[in-house]
């Protein structure tokens, strides 16, 4: 389900919720054009639909580890609700950039900027995330699924 909201009577957001759409972000933002694979190893690189910004994602994926770059700009700014119930230990580097993510069970929201990083292990996420438009978002994300 994506719609738009005004916030504050000035600034417009946009909001996907990716449990109801059954995908993730990329394949709501970008679109892939370009796919390579061996034996071991599968690169992915998906551009951003000009509808949301320009840019790229590159997901590199071996050995059940996938690594996502992200190096974006967002036209506007991007709330993205999602439920993941997969366990998973994830790496994030912010290089550039900000979001705020918030939990469905806790009102806190936690703000991800530009040098910050993070490593988790995730059993359960219901929540969103919040990612800042008109400036460049850069994200490098190592999972292991």
């Amino acid at each position: 389900m994506i719609w738009k909201k005004k916030r504050r009577g000035i600034v417009n957001m946009e909001k996907v919720d990716l449990s109801v759409l059954k995908t993730d972000l990329k394949g709501i933002i970008a679109k892939e054009t370009h796919k390579s694979s061996c034996k071991v190893f599968t690169y992915l690189k998906y551009s951003l639909l000009p509808k949301y910004g320009e840019g790229c994602i590159t997901e590199f994926c071996f050995n059940n580890i996938v690594i996502t770059i992200s190096d974006y700009i967002l036209n506007e700014d991007l709330v993205v609700y999602f439920k993941d119930e997969k366990n998973k230990l994830q790496l994030s580097f912010l290089l550039g950039g900000e979001k705020v993510m918030s939990f469905k069970n806790n009102y806190e929201r936690i703000p991800y900027e530009t040098q910050e990083s993070y490593m988790a292990y995730i059993e359960t996420y219901n929540g969103n995330s919040k990612i800042f438009g008109k400036r460049p978002y850069k994200e490098i994300k190592i999972n292991n699924p």
